[in-house]
């Protein structure tokens, strides 16, 4: 059976099967667009003359029924225990949401961010403030409820912002402000978070293995939702603090939206450009497409304080060693012209050298990358 005639057949057993129950039901399929072009269809229901219902995502109903053999029967039950089950918002609390998130200072101190990929999502954000962190985009949600089922949170859009009167910039240092002081991130070794997000799988049999391994060189960052938790790594007080706890550098893997790796540099052997490959390699075969955040690797640099992809990072300090050099040497140059010891066409013959030579490095070096 195919999708559609899934999500057919489904609809017409619903309203089948919801014609015998003592309350009337209405029912509809909606599709909401995701980031990385990705887009999620939805049945809702609601009871008689409710403004709001119960939504359940359909292709992971399609899943079951395909990969895990459930027939219809058992599909349309499992979906009518949930709309039985569930809590329904009632229009008051419906409205008072609305009247919340549509007063600055109520939500400001519950904004925070969330960190997807620019390029990726260049038409997902048109309607929405956002702020570039090198090949990514910082956008901005208000978290209206955390609990032991997940985050309930609402994005920002633009007209939200023009409704608030403050600009993008007031929004990403009211986020980030409130992300230092929440100090919500989670760092913790890679092995421990094997065993929480795989607590079926029997992870004594890799203990030896993972002695060997020293339990700051592979930390992952996240939330302690593991929900759009890659963003805490754009918290400077977070990114120096890791930096304390690990001695120096380290790269950045970025694992998906919920979460990135840490790799401490003085603890491995690979240069960047193999673990980018890796990066792309299991972005490809086990990261949904909704998670994927980015093929690129990242690195921080704990004498700069700076979080850049990796190779340009290198190019800004030569850069600056350079600036510094010619600064250094026109100031000798002057002193020399100053007192005769040389004229303004050996000024200018020397600083065209100068010029030639560090295009020449560069070119070298590029080469090498």
């Amino acid at each position: 059976m195919s999708y559609e005639e899934f999500i057919l057949s489904l609809k017409g057993n619903l309203n089948q099967y919801f014609t015998n129950e003592k309350e009337s039901y209405k029912m509809d399929t909606v599709t909401s667009y995701g980031i990385n072009d990705t887009n999620n269809d939805r049945i809702s229901i609601w009871r008689g003359e409710e403004r709001t219902g119960i939504s359940v995502g359909l292709q992971s109903l399609y899943e079951q029924y395909m990969e895990n053999g459930l027939d219809m029967n058992s599909v349309v039950r499992y979906v009518a225990d949930v709309v039985r089950n569930s809590g329904v918002m009632d229009i008051k609390e419906a409205e008072g949401i609305l009247s919340m998130v549509s007063d600055w200072n109520m939500v400001k101190n519950r904004v925070t961010c969330r960190l997807i990929n620019k390029e990726r999502n260049k038409d997902y954000l048109q309607d929405k403030p956002y702020t570039d962190y090198q090949d990514l985009a910082v956008m901005y949600k208000i978290i209206l409820e955390r609990n032991s089922e997940g985050v309930s949170a609402i994005t920002i859009t633009n007209k939200m912002l023009s409704a608030y009167g403050i600009s993008k910039e007031q929004l990403h240092d009211t986020a980030i402000a409130n992300m230092i002081q929440e100090n919500r991130a989670t760092l913790i070794p890679l092995w421990e978070s094997l065993k929480l997000f795989f607590p079926e799988k029997e992870w004594s049999l890799y203990e030896d293995d993972m002695l060997d391994v020293e339990s700051d060189s592979l930390l992952v960052v996240s939330n302690p939702e593991f929900v759009d938790g890659a963003a805490e790594i754009i918290n400077p007080e977070l990114q120096k603090r890791i930096a304390e706890k690990v001695g120096g550098d380290y790269f950045v893997l970025p694992s998906s939206v919920h979460e990135v790796i840490i790799v401490v540099k003085a603890f491995t052997d690979m240069d960047y450009m193999e673990l980018q490959e890796n990066v792309k390699m299991i972005n490809k075969d086990n990261v949904l497409p909704e998670q994927w955040l980015s093929d690129h690797v990242y690195e921080y640099n704990a004498k700069m304080q700076t979080l850049t992809i990796c190779g340009q990072e290198h190019i800004r300090e030569q850069e600056h060693q350079e600036h510094q050099l010619s600064e250094a040497e026109r100031d000798v140059l002057e002193l020399a012209l100053d007192y005769g010891l040389t004229d303004d066409l050996e000024l200018e013959r020397r600083q065209e050298i100068e010029r030639e030579n560090r295009q020449q490095e560069r070119s070298i070096q590029h080469g090498k990358r």
